[in-house]
């Protein structure tokens, strides 16, 4: 019997065949992957409900109508906004830094003063 190199990450057993090949056969690999999926669902799901809570928000403060609004900082706090819950980030020319959620952004003018945007 040959020494083998290469182990299935699920199982541990020695993996025949492809010199690329992982999995010493389908079950374990899909079983490898349910329990990936299940890890990073764990991790990722109260941040996916902080972005979700925060989108519901400023979609109830723009309504379907307006592009832009201008709000206090305590009109977004009240509703439990999560300020640091965002999914990407620019700076402006001005220097400012623009928060996007989706198809959402927001300005922060000074500590009272948002300004709320649909891109």
């Amino acid at each position: 019997m040959k020494n083998y190199d290469r182990f299935c990450p699920h199982c541990k057993n020695a993996v025949f065949g492809r010199a690329n090949k992982l999995f010493c056969d389908i079950d374990c690999k899909n079983q490898y992957h349910s329990a990936l999926r299940r890890k990073v669902a764990e991790i990722v799901r109260e941040t996916d409900k902080m972005l979700h809570r925060n989108y519901a928000i400023l979609l109830e403060i723009l309504g379907d109508n307006s592009s832009r609004k201008t709000i206090s900082r305590l009109t977004l706090e009240k509703k439990n906004f999560h300020f640091s819950c965002f999914t990407g980030y620019t700076s402006t020319t001005r220097g400012k830094i623009c928060r996007y959620l989706y198809d959402f952004a927001w300005i922060e003018f000074n500590s009272q003063k948002i300004l709320v945007l649909r891109i």
